[in-house]
Parts: structure tokens; C-alpha cells; sequence
């Protein structure tokens, strides 16, 4: 069964140690897991939401003509 090297790609046998490629060690049994995003990284994408929706709100109430009589 082939394998992909995580490092570089390339595809190796499953009973290769060392990838051909790049020469780092093959692992075995590995999960890759998602990043988790940081509590940094949340506090600024909502502050950009927050941000984004302050901006339409303004663009909607000061477009002319928009809501008067």
C-alpha cells in the first residue's frame, strides 16, 4: 500500500522507513489533527464581523434618497 510523505508529498511503500525525497522518517500510526483556532485568532475574526457589520449599517443610513420621503 502507498503512503504520502507528510513532509513533501511524495508517494513511498508502506514498508519505506525514510522518505526517498526529502529524508525525513515516515510515521506510523499518525493522526493528522485540525489546528485549532486560537483565542486570539476568534477575538479578531469577531472583531472583523463586528467591524464588517458597523460598515453596512453605516453605508445604509447614509446612502441619499435611501428611506426618505
Amino acid at each position: 500500500m502507498a503512503r504520502d510523505c507528510l513532509y513533501c508529498g511524495l508517494q513511498f511503500s508502506d514498508i519505506t522507513n525514510f522518505c526517498p525525497n526529502c529524508g525525513r522518517p515516515t510515521e506510523r500510526d499518525f493522526i493528522i489533527r485540525p489546528n485549532q483556532e486560537s483565542e486570539l485568532d476568534h477575538l479578531r475574526k469577531e472583531l472583523q464581523e463586528k467591524d464588517d457589520l458597523i460598515r453596512q449599517l453605516v453605508l445604509t443610513r447614509t446612502m441619499p434618497g435611501e428611506g426618505t420621503c
